[in-house]
């Protein structure tokens, strides 16, 4: 079960601030989580701006696979029980390989 005691929040994000929170490193501790400034691929993700529509300056940005992210955070072989993605429209595009690359 997932408790107050054993949870973990991890926000991922290109950028690190906006207008309207200020500053994401702030924001996501006050809430009792981390924040780290990468972006989440999978392992056949290509930088194809058109396919994704990504900026070109986010073509210069830090993106991690799933199985990277995990071995960083020393969270390889642990169950995930929730997990919320919002990509900007490629969620359904990529969804196969977060699980390809969970394994």
């Amino acid at each position: 079960y997932c408790t107050k005691e054993n949870l973990e929040i991890h926000t991922f994000d290109l950028k690190h601030w906006n207008k309207r929170n200020g500053n994401f490193k702030d924001r996501v501790a006050e809430a009792g989580g981390t924040f780290h400034n990468w972006g989440m691929k999978t392992t056949a993700f290509s930088f194809n701006t058109t396919e994704y529509r990504l900026p070109k300056v986010f073509l210069r940005s830090t993106f991690k696979t799933f199985a990277e992210t995990f071995k960083e955070l020393g969270h390889s072989n642990r169950q995930i029980d929730i997990m919320k993605i919002d990509c900007e429209g490629c969620e359904w595009q990529s969804l196969k390989g977060w699980f390809q690359d969970y394994k």
